[in-house]
């Protein structure tokens, strides 16, 4: 499924054999991401095939886990707050995590908010040997940019640690069709329904060759942003 097929949160398929096999492969590597990196360096999670995944946009407004679903709707990862892990101590200042279904962190979220500025989160992977953070991206919502636009307008930088490398672009209206790009190429698509309830999920397609993880916390994050300023 490519990113010109429209509403993409709105597509049914039932998946051949095959297909369900691939998926298997594809959940159980993602699953067993963090042993397949050789010492001191972050593996990145890519797939030469598309991968759609769901979450549900209301789940920012509790206190528990959420269920990033990929493929046939399998839990791949969870979106939960940091104070549930055992080791939250060492990711300080860190809101969320992404995690495996097992329960250990590949991804951290840390929201970083300027009074009547910006909005801030900075996106750290945990290095799988000394479980420490290591920042991979910084995403900024600049008030001011965003005063007078219907199109919201990131900053989204790479740092030299993260697994792709380049210039990530954002465009179209949020929540339907929110593009982002690397490098000029389609990276991933954001479809969210314009007309919520708290049983919506919104869907985050991520182009083949393209990092998951950093892709995921990118929509996440602006996700997060955007359902922060709906409360203000």
């Amino acid at each position: 499924m490519g990113a010109g097929q429209g509403n993409i949160s709105a597509k049914t398929h039932r998946f051949s054999e095959a297909e369900q096999q691939q998926h298997h492969q594809d959940y159980t590597h993602a699953q067993e991401l963090t042993s397949l990196a050789p010492p001191g360096q972050l593996s990145v999670l890519a797939y030469p095939h598309s991968q759609c995944f769901q979450l549900k946009p209301r789940w920012w407004q509790g206190r528990g886990n959420a269920k990033i679903r990929g493929p046939g709707g399998r839990p791949w990862f969870q979106l939960t707050h940091t104070n549930y892990l055992s080791w939250s101590d060492m990711f300080k200042g860190s809101k969320f995590a992404i995690c495996t279904m097992s329960g250990e962190p590949v991804m951290l979220l840390r929201e970083i908010y300027h009074w009547m500025a910006s909005y801030e989160f900075e996106l750290l992977r945990v290095d799988p040997q000394t479980k420490k953070p290591i920042p991979v991206c910084r995403i900024t919502r600049d008030f001011k940019r965003n005063l007078f636009t219907i199109n919201q307008k990131y900053d989204i930088q790479l740092h030299a640690s993260a697994g792709s490398h380049g210039v990530v672009h954002c465009s179209g209206q949020w929540p339907s069709n929110f593009r982002l790009t690397l490098n000029g190429h389609s990276a991933a698509v954001l479809d969210k329904p314009f007309f919520r309830t708290v049983w919506d999920k919104y869907a985050v397609m991520i182009e083949p060759n393209m990092d998951v993880l950093l892709f995921l916390g990118i929509a996440c994050a602006i996700d997060r942003i955007e359902s922060e300023m709906e409360r203000k």
